[in-house]
């Protein structure tokens, strides 16, 4: 059986089908379907590549000349004054004074919770002090 003769057969109702016709048919339209998928995707593919190339290539042309910055190093605060802060941050939450405590180093700590999260809770706190005024 060919593809002619079982386009041909398809035309028919599908109860005057054979339990091989149906499932050979279902088979083919199934394959011929998927064929169209990945041919379409591939299409697609390939205009986003050659729309990317076109529209880089406009950026290119247009930064010809790249300037360097160089890299400067602003301290906003003092280091003494950082480790002020820290200090009696750390000693107002152990309850002691300053004089008990002697910090040796300081390591930034790189935050674990995404951009997402810090602004879903910083909503939830601006709703609960609107709700409590």
């Amino acid at each position: 059986m060919n593809l002619s003769n079982l386009i041909e057969i398809m035309k028919n109702d599908i109860y005057t089908l054979t339990d091989s016709q149906k499932i050979i048919g279902s088979l083919v339209v199934t394959v011929i379907s998927m064929i169209i998928v990945f041919v379409v995707l591939i299409i697609i593919s390939f205009s986003l590549n050659i729309m990317n190339r076109l529209i880089s290539g406009k950026k290119k042309k247009g930064n010809e000349e790249t300037k360097v910055i160089e890299k400067k190093e602003n301290k906003t605060q003092d280091d003494k004054e950082l480790i002020a802060v820290i200090s009696a941050a750390v000693a107002s939450s152990l309850g002691t004074t300053t004089n008990n405590i002697i910090v040796r180093n300081i390591v930034r700590v790189k935050d674990k919770e995404s951009d997402w999260s810090k602004t879903g809770r910083i909503e939830q706190m601006n709703r609960v002090n609107f709700l409590s005024k």
